[in-house]
């Protein structure tokens, strides 16, 4: 019986550190996903300062949590948003509202992927 109840104990103990990664992704890239678009659409109304500063937040984010997005996430979908954020620094000392826009909307798809990769679903257990 006592057998029984420490796996019991350590399923409980995986199910609550499942939920807690979920949760923490989930907020991680919602915040990113909410402020590039705030950007893209400062950068649509060429209003750059504001751009710039919401990009710069999600790029020190980024830095900040990408070490832990690498143990859950394939390192391929990290090492791409890192190469888009560079990218799109560029755009935005260059003024380019189309091409910054382009790829801040490519970002918010990879970091959606990685969102919804993590979900609890019938989906992503079979």
């Amino acid at each position: 019986m006592r057998q029984l109840w420490i796996a019991v104990t350590i399923l409980a103990a995986m199910v609550l550190l499942l939920a807690w990664n979920t949760s923490h992704v989930r907020q991680v890239t919602e915040t990113m996903i909410e402020d590039l678009s705030q950007a893209a659409e400062a950068a649509q109304d060429e209003d750059w300062d504001r751009a710039t500063e919401l990009t710069k937040g999600v790029q020190d984010r980024w830095q900040k949590d990408v070490n832990y997005l690498r143990y859950v996430q394939t390192h391929e979908d990290i090492d791409e948003i890192t190469v888009l954020l560079r990218e799109v620094a560029g755009f935005l000392t260059d003024h380019d509202v189309g091409e910054y826009t382009a790829t801040s909307v490519r970002i918010i798809g990879k970091l959606e992927v990685i969102r919804d990769l993590e979900e609890i679903s019938p989906g992503n257990l079979f």
